[in-house]
């Protein structure tokens, strides 16, 4: 009785196991249960067959590895613990499986207990934490060269702009130089497209409200679909306030809507949905996504949609495959980065020869937070000064440009390329220093350093300060303090003649 009971408690236990388990004796299977035949759609008496294919069982992928363990088997060679698959349903679909096989004694023989466990989920979540950490990597070298890129388009920039104010319209030049900057505001575009994509473009974020930057943007959608596309949109109400960045958002709106375009080259639709959806902690869409409240908002067009293999490379930076003359680079690689920064995620969906789907996730802001309307305030127009200026820059190119630009509004400028330089000059100036225009990074000191040492001087007068930097979102506090940041302005590169003067002659008024 002992036994009988122990063999119902077996039996019941491998009958209701989430893992599909077979016994497999002399080349013939003895045993399947229920989870195997929901797995792959067959029953005991199929697989024992003749004229049954196991092969059948296993995407074409897979088959060699199957024929390789099977062999091993037959010259009793041991088994692999652990066999990865992309296994086949009787009705099609494929999933990914592990194998686990073991070998023992049987009945006089040897048998081989197989338990197959369903790991599709785990493989796509794995995929997708490897693709978040790929792009994470991606995102250091391009916020890196985008640095870089900026103190070189600080000085085309610069220098092309005070050209184009000394040689006349009409001179063909002029028109020479005019290209030059054009490019070099191109440049800065993509450098900011970079920024975006890396997380370290400084955002103005504030509770928004979806439903309205999508209807405030339409007619400018519209307009990029062109006539034969049908612009359609389904937005939910009541819907939370999310976080964000209007001029992002739009950034964000307009590239997507830009490729779907792309997609329907001979007319189509064009939807925007909104709605509300949750996720608990057994129903998260992603890794790294916390449970809670979100807002969804899709876009979806009917176009031709992408293949498979591509569509998880849609993210990647300058991936595309579009001709060379369509739009291309970092447009949905900014998407990826900018969700990020807005603790959200986005996600693709999309079959071929019907269009595909791009949704954007926001955690959902608390219903006591309220929205914000900016108003804009147009820079008070500045001119220059006759005040001393002590300029601390380590790109030579730059440190030259800015020297022209500020001499070239009556300022008298010093120039120094590191800390010990500045600090001499600071001392022997006879009259003293008014202003010091710093970098935040130095070859020999940090900017927070530089400015502690200018403290420490026995000067008869203290200069006021504008630091400059490539960092475009918060400053490492080793360069410089959250304290002085907040008391002193810092001017991100590439910056304009106008916006360096306007900020010099500001800082000069104040003291």
């Amino acid at each position: 009785k002992a036994l009988k009971e122990s063999e119902e408690k077996y039996r019941a236990l491998v009958e209701h196991s989430a893992d599909a388990i077979y016994l497999m004796v002399n080349g013939e299977y003895e045993f399947i249960n229920r989870r195997f035949e929901e797995m792959f759609g067959v029953t005991l008496k199929q697989l024992n067959d003749l004229n049954f294919d196991i092969e059948s069982l296993v995407a074409p992928e897979s088959r060699e590895i199957l024929r390789t363990e099977t062999k091993r088997w037959h010259q009793r060679l041991p088994l692999k613990s652990s066999i990865e698959l992309r296994a086949r349903h009787t009705d099609g679909h494929e999933f990914d499986i592990e194998l686990s096989p073991t070998v023992f004694p049987y009945k006089g023989t040897q048998a081989v207990q197989g338990i197959i466990r369903d790991v599709t989920e785990r493989k796509r979540l794995e995929e997708q934490l490897r693709h978040a950490q790929r792009m994470e990597s991606v995102g250091e070298l391009a916020g890196g060269i985008a640095h870089n890129f900026n103190n070189i388009l600080t000085a085309i920039t610069a220098l092309s702009s005070l050209a184009l104010a000394e040689i006349p319209p009409d001179s063909s030049l002029h028109g020479d130089l005019s290209i030059i900057r054009n490019q070099a505001d191109r440049a800065a575009a993509l450098v900011k497209e970079m920024l975006y994509f890396s997380q370290r473009k400084e955002l103005d974020i504030h509770p928004l409200d979806l439903n309205d930057l999508v209807s405030s943007i339409t007619r400018f959608l519209t307009q990029f679909l062109g006539v034969n596309i049908i612009l359609r949109k389904n937005l939910g109400e009541n819907l939370p306030l999310v976080q964000g960045d209007i001029g992002a958002l739009e950034q964000i709106l307009a590239n997507i809507t830009l490729n779907a375009r792309d997609a329907m080259p001979h007319g189509g639709e064009f939807i925007i949905r909104t709605e509300s959806v949750s996720f608990t902690a057994d129903n998260l869409p992603a890794p790294n996504v916390s449970p809670g409240e979100y807002v969804r908002l899709s876009l979806t067009d009917t176009g031709h949609g992408i293949e498979t293999e591509n569509l998880a490379r849609i993210f990647d930076p300058f991936f595309t495959t579009k001709e060379p003359n369509f739009n291309s680079g970092l447009g949905l690689a900014m998407v990826f980065g900018l969700m990020r920064q807005f603790d959200g995620f986005v996600q693709a969906h999309s079959r071929l020869g019907e269009g595909t789907t791009i949704s954007l996730y926001f955690p959902a802001v608390p219903s006591d937070v309220s929205g914000r309307t900016d108003t804009p305030h147009p820079p008070k127009p500045l001119s220059g000064g006759s005040e001393r200026v002590l300029l601390l820059e380590v790109d030579e190119l730059t440190r030259r440009v800015v020297k022209r630009i500020l001499e070239n509004v009556g300022y008298v400028v010093f120039t120094a390329v590191d800390g010990k330089n500045a600090l001499e000059l600071l001392e022997s100036a006879r009259p003293p220093v008014d202003v010091v225009v710093s970098s935040t990074t130095l070859p020999d000191m940090t900017g927070k350093t530089f400015f502690a040492k200018v403290m420490a001087l026995d000067l008869r007068n203290t200069p006021a300060f504008v630091f400059t930097t490539v960092e475009a979102n918060e400053l490492p506090e080793t360069h410089l303090s959250p304290e002085l940041a907040a008391r002193y302005p810092v001017l991100k590169k590439p910056y304009s003649p106008v916006m360096l003067t306007e900020m010099l002659r500001r800082v000069l008024e104040l003291r």
